[in-house]
């Protein structure tokens, strides 16, 4: 589930776009990062935090990498254990 209360930090994406395109060199990513950058733009959009979460489930294996090099991307779609 999809922690919707949290605040999304632009800047931190933007670390992410930056690591991903630096480490990951093909295109596997393009879809996820298209929508990490729309997702800084607006960052309280419910919709385009979904899209982050379909892009990222549709990887596959480069799942793995993403996470690797932008951790942030699952602490943005991480569930708060403890939120009631």
């Amino acid at each position: 589930m999809l922690n919707m209360a949290q605040n999304v930090d632009p800047a931190k994406i933007h670390d992410s776009i930056r690591m991903l395109n630096e480490y990951i060199k093909d295109n596997s990513t393009v879809d996820l990062i298209s929508a990490l950058e729309a997702l800084a733009d607006d960052p309280d959009s419910k919709v385009l935090l979904a899209k982050v979460s379909t892009a990222l489930n549709d990887l596959g294996v480069m799942k793995g990498a993403v996470l690797t090099y932008a951790p942030y991307v699952w602490l943005m779609l991480s569930e708060d254990p403890f939120d009631d």
